[in-house]
């Protein structure tokens, strides 16, 4: 309590400027909401590519609904799943 007594100031500029870029942000997405802006659609991208590539057997599971294989044409990432277990790429 003392530290934000003492720089209420430093506080309140950098909320302010928060607030600022947060409704700055919030205005250009409301005028370009497309998802295309965001990356696309990666995220489910690499679901696919890490479920390829840790699947033993064909349907792979789907790892987003659980019980399920993935409903979807994925020849292209059994191509890629592929390289990267030639090249013995692994996590940290």
């Amino acid at each position: 309590m003392d530290w934000l007594r003492d720089k209420w100031r430093l506080a309140l500029a950098v909320e302010l400027l928060f607030a600022v870029a947060l409704g700055g942000w919030a205005l250009l997405r409301a005028y370009s909401p497309d998802l295309t802006t965001s990356g696309g659609e990666s995220s489910w991208r690499v679901m696919y590519l890490n479920s390829i590539g840790r699947s033993d057997y064909f349907p792979p599971n789907d790892a987003w609904l659980s019980g399920y294989g993935i409903s979807y044409y994925y020849f292209g990432y059994v191509m890629i799943a592929m390289l990267t277990r030639l090249s013995d790429f692994r996590r940290t």
